[in-house]
């Protein structure tokens, strides 16, 4: 009977350290799940907050490009113009030289 005692008290002891042992490798993969779930949040911030800055920089280059643009613009209507004119007064100095 004593030996029987042995075997049933070893016997629950290395149950017990077979759960312990479960119950400790479970909470290390759920450690290394929040881990990994908390590199990943970090990634997502870092990659928004880029993504935020990239988006501003854009923005504030469009509108420089449009600020270009429309002086562009202006100079080449104000080129237009001038031509214009040197071309309408052209015609009216031919007009009258050769009408006299």
């Amino acid at each position: 009977m004593n030996e029987k005692e042995f075997y049933s008290s070893l016997k629950k002891e290395l149950e017990n350290d077979l759960n312990y042992l479960k119950k400790e490798k479970a909470e290390e993969e759920e450690k290394r799940r929040l881990e990994k779930i908390n590199d990943l949040e970090k990634t997502k911030t870092e990659l928004t907050k880029l993504i935020e800055e990239k988006h501003e920089k854009n923005k504030l280059e469009i509108i420089e490009l449009e600020k270009k643009l429309k002086t562009f613009y202006y100079w080449l209507f104000g080129t237009f113009l001038l031509l214009l004119v040197i071309i309408i007064g052209t015609f009216f100095y031919l007009r009258n030289s050769f009408g006299k």
